[in-house]
């Protein structure tokens, strides 16, 4: 195990305003993939309350095994959630200040370097 040391991911340096476009588009995409996933996990909770309520009155075992799942879907749902809004939250946020910085006229006194550092 001590043979294998983890380099750190080399800080990406966008050098252009489109670069850091493109990159929060596809965490919005992203954000939307994972809040789509929750709704759906919404409805297969909502789905596993009414086989619960179905085998409750029916009298059957499977009431607690539909019981079980909807903990789960719950529990996927919210995890998915807050994925969606860590994105939101953090990584877009960063990145609109990232573009906010790029498109903020550069000192002459620190050098031609516009790219602006991830």
């Amino acid at each position: 195990m001590n043979d294998i040391i983890k380099q750190p991911k080399p800080k990406r340096r966008f050098t252009i305003e489109r670069d850091i476009l493109d990159a929060i588009e596809a965490l919005q995409k992203k954000a939307g993939e994972h809040e789509k996933r929750a709704k759906e996990f919404d409805g297969l909770k909502k789905n596993a309350a009414e086989h619960a309520a179905k085998a409750d009155a029916e009298g059957t075992l499977g009431g607690e095994f539909w019981r079980d799942q909807m903990q789960e879907f719950k529990l996927k749902a919210e995890k998915s959630r807050l994925s969606a809004g860590n994105i939101r939250d953090k990584r877009l946020k960063a990145l609109q200040d990232k573009l906010a910085e790029f498109q903020t006229e550069p000192m002459m006194f620190l050098g031609c370097d516009n790219s602006i550092q991830a």
